[in-house]
């Protein structure tokens, strides 16, 4: 924060500013989370439908 000057001179505003930047952080985790919660969901249901005797397996 090179303006630092410039900003407000209060906790509050030094606290929100790292919420917020916190909140983007654990959002962007939940979010990676998410998605490969999904894939290994997505992954594990392909293994099991593509057993030895499915039509895929027999090419």
């Amino acid at each position: 924060m090179a303006e630092d000057d410039l900003l407000p001179d209060r906790e509050v505003f030094r606290i929100a500013v790292a919420g917020l930047l916190g909140f983007l952080l654990m959002e962007s985790i939940a979010r990676v989370l998410t998605l490969v919660r999904f894939y290994r969901r997505d992954e594990a249901t392909m293994a099991t439908t593509e057993g030895p005797d499915s039509p895929a397996r027999r090419r």
